[in-house]
């Protein structure tokens, strides 16, 4: 066997296993939903009138920071922020 094959066998053997990441793997309790509402407060406090009408019309009615992440990022709301308790007083405004 060359040693391009034991490479190639070698690593095909000891691959890690994919984490599962689907929202199936996680019980309900885990799944945060956040009312459209106090994400759209925020918006307006942090963007304007404006975006916050733009995200009316495309944020659901609750919001899960994990799955929307793009939309919130995209109205200038960092999800990690919502995920980790309210850094910055975030939590507080969202009555957290």
């Amino acid at each position: 066997m060359t040693r391009r094959g034991f490479a190639q066998r070698a690593k095909s053997r000891f691959r890690p296993p994919i984490p599962e990441t689907s929202r199936e793997s996680y019980p309900e309790e885990a799944i945060m939903e956040i009312p459209k509402e106090q994400i759209l407060n925020l918006i307006r406090e942090r963007m304007g009138e404006g975006k916050a009408q733009e995200a009316d019309q495309e944020l659901p009615q609750n919001v899960d920071p994990e799955q929307h992440a793009g939309l919130l990022e995209k109205f200038g709301i960092n999800p990690q922020e919502l995920l980790s308790g309210g850094l910055g007083g975030i939590g507080e405004k969202l009555g957290f």
